[in-house]
């Protein structure tokens, strides 16, 4: 199975890929791991493209995987080769609140972080997630309607489940 997750900020990605992963025993990938550059130790600096671009391409070839991030004009491959396209649709409310409480978490050494996180970091993150439906959110369905691809729209992990249950089901 390979499954393409996307969804804004604070929508879920991260923890959904990896509930999936352990779940069904299949690789995932995160691509802020990759778009972003791991030689800084703080955020907004892009890895080099040249790299980053052919980063994915030994991961896809995998016979089964799960691909997560915001990204839809970069990393396109991701969604053609996916048997399933989850996107995740909380309220622009649900996802600025678990935001926050990430930044708590993390800020409190109460969960892992791979970069400094800072109240300007936070700050922009939440600016950023205000916009995403009007921005992303649109270019992300236009992409996939103009390469025919149907998303599965969820909000939470109990309806991605049983959708995979679902379409897993259908297969037999």
């Amino acid at each position: 199975m390979k499954i393409r997750i996307i969804g804004g900020p604070g929508s879920g990605k991260s923890s959904l890929a990896a509930a999936l992963s352990k779940k069904f025993k299949i690789p995932c990938l995160d691509l802020d791991d990759i778009y972003w550059s791991n030689e800084c130790t703080g955020f907004g600096v892009k890895a080099d493209a040249e790299k980053r671009d052919r980063a994915p391409n030994g991961f896809l070839r995998q016979s089964s995987w799960i691909v997560e991030g915001v990204y839809c004009k970069w990393g396109v491959e991701s969604f053609t080769q996916a048997d399933v396209v989850i996107m995740l649709t909380p309220s622009v409310l649900v996802r600025g609140w678990r935001i926050m409480k990430r930044y708590c978490w993390r800020k409190f050494a109460l969960a892992p972080s791979k970069k400094k996180e800072t109240i300007r970091t936070l700050y922009r993150l939440l600016v950023w997630n205000h916009g995403y439906n009007r921005n992303y959110f649109s270019l992300a369905r236009e992409m996939m309607l103009a390469l025919n691809i149907q998303p599965l729209l969820v909000r939470n992990w109990r309806e991605v489940f049983k959708l995979l249950e679902d379409k897993a089901a259908q297969k037999c």
